[in-house]
């Protein structure tokens, strides 16, 4: 199944959960649509691994930049600021690229089981004690595995 299905499968179900348990439509929806293509994470070229990739890099250029402090009597220490604040984002960019690629199990291996998602509801709950966080994002991800129809354990 391609992203496009996977997607709409997400934010179909979204939408049933957020009706079911009364909670916010937009919200719930993006997050089991955004859970409906997490377990593609193990393919490079997947929508879900282009998704991460960009905003990673908007998170890290908005980090970067909030720690630029522009200093107008000496111009050429707010360039130097930034021309580190570059090198830097682009060090860091490539070392979790290169990461994705050391890390990154096979197609339809691990990312593709219960107990990845399971592992993964339990710690977006454990962190953000949210489970309108939480559970649409499980069901999302578990509406991949069922239309892959490659449920397994482990």
């Amino acid at each position: 199944m391609n992203w496009k299905a996977h997607l709409t499968v997400g934010l179909l179900l979204g939408v049933g959960l957020a009706y079911l348990m009364d909670w916010d439509l937009v919200l719930v929806s993006i997050i089991s649509g955004l859970g409906s293509l997490l377990p593609d994470i193990d393919h490079k070229d997947s929508k879900i691994t282009q998704i991460l990739m960009f905003t990673f890099g908007v998170l890290l250029i908005y980090y970067l930049f909030q720690h630029v402090h522009l200093n107008l009597s000496d111009p050429m220490s707010t360039v130097n600021q930034l021309l580190r604040l570059i090198v830097m984002y682009v060090i860091i960019y490539f070392a979790f690229v290169g990461f994705l690629e050391v890390v990154r199990p096979r197609h339809r291996g691990i990312t593709h089981t219960l107990i990845a998602n399971i592992i993964l509801v339990i710690v977006v709950y454990v962190y953000t004690q949210s489970l309108e966080l939480s559970l649409p994002l499980g069901v999302g991800y578990l509406s991949h595995l069922l239309t892959d129809r490659c449920i397994k354990l482990i």
